[in-house]
């Protein structure tokens, strides 16, 4: 089999072990940022191949959805959400509820 069609299981494989290292470490949260990258960037492992396309917001999601779906299964990851759900869609919540983690979009925006 090609390396072309490898590479999602691969990548996917990469991040399902982290995910239960970190577990194992004693993590209980784990926040994933979604945001596709600019042309030209390199996400998750550096020096992509040129042929390599570069997702659009809602393929992004979809393909961390699938790796975390795997995660669920392998019994890794428990419950799954999203920012709204869990933080802005009770309206008794403010902003205060809201992570801050260093080098993220919220406070340069």
């Amino acid at each position: 089999m090609r390396p072309r069609q490898m590479r999602t299981y691969i990548y996917h494989e990469i991040l399902i072990a982290y995910l239960d290292y970190v577990r194992c470490k004693g993590f209980a949260t784990a926040h994933i940022w979604a945001c596709p990258p600019l042309k030209g960037d390199d996400y998750i492992l550096y020096a992509k191949p040129e042929d390599q396309k570069t997702p659009k917001d809602d393929r992004l999601r979809l393909w961390y959805i699938e790796m975390l779906i795997e995660c669920q299964k392998r019994g890794i990851v428990g419950t799954l959400t999203n920012m709204y759900d869990l933080y802005f869609a009770n309206e008794k919540n403010d902003a205060t509820v809201v992570p801050y983690m260093d080098g993220d979009y919220f406070p340069a925006e």
